[in-house]
């Protein structure tokens, strides 16, 4: 069955209530993964422009309760700010065209890509973890 399609409402009034599960089975978020996940929220809240009202991080899942702000209300020089903090000092960016900047706005304000960064660099981070876990010997599991 496929799944229901997702509806965006606009407008600043609109909360969403995300809900994510990993592709696990069991309860695979422990305290060090949850610390983690939360400072994924924390960083990448203020990147994009969203509104955390709330959240929950359970075992094998987390949910969000946001809203997306107007990409209206930032200026161009918030604009190049929030893309300064999403590269860090990956990346050196003075000056955007003004063709990128609308690319950004719109990025920036779109909670579909918002949830899709926190997942994605959770899942390399998780993926590094166990990787390093594997190379020093630590397997997890115990005779």
């Amino acid at each position: 069955m496929p799944r229901i399609p997702r509806i965006f409402v606009k407008g600043p009034e609109v909360a969403y209530h995300v809900i994510s599960r990993t592709a696990l089975d069991g309860f695979v978020l422990g305290p060090q993964e949850k610390d983690y996940l939360l400072s994924l929220f924390r960083r990448l809240s203020s990147v994009f422009f969203v509104e955390v009202f709330g959240f929950c991080i359970m075992g094998n899942h987390f949910h969000l309760l946001c809203r997306m702000l107007p990409h209206e209300n930032f200026s161009d020089d918030e604009v190049i700010y929030r893309v300064k903090r999403y590269y860090g000092d990956r990346r050196e960016i003075e000056n955007l065209p003004p063709g990128k900047i609308l690319y950004w706005r719109n990025r920036l304000s779109d909670l579909s890509r918002y949830v899709q960064e926190i997942k994605q660099r959770f899942s390399r981070w998780s993926t590094s973890a166990k990787a390093a876990k594997a190379t020093s010997g630590e397997t997890g599991s115990r005779a």
